[in-house]
């Protein structure tokens, strides 16, 4: 149930997302307000699948994000969260690259 109410999140914020973009856009606002909200979305993720680790691992939990067990295994509520949070930390990282790529 809880990877559900963390998918629904995500798809809302991505929503909330480009409904900002598109305002932003049309009052020429800059666009370092989405990224600091993909930023947001990614930290989000991250906390819900760092719990879902520590309920999974326990005191091992820190460990456990760097290995392919902490990744979960395919279908798993674990690794849906892992794959919501890489999915998250790109959409983040890429719009950084564009802001960073746009100032120059």
């Amino acid at each position: 149930m809880r990877i559900e109410l963390a998918l629904a999140k995500r798809d809302r914020a991505i929503s909330q997302l480009r409904d900002l973009f598109s305002s932003a856009e049309h009052f020429g606002l800059p666009s370092v307000t989405i990224n600091d909200r993909f930023h947001e979305i990614a930290k989000w993720l991250d906390n819900a699948w760092q719990e879902a680790l520590e309920a999974a691992f326990g005191k091992h939990a820190g460990d456990m994000r760097y290995t392919k067990a902490g990744e979960g295994d395919t279908g798993s509520e674990l690794r849906r969260l892992y794959d919501a949070r890489m999915v998250a930390q790109k959409a983040w990282h890429d719009e950084s690259e564009i802001i960073e790529y746009e100032t120059r």
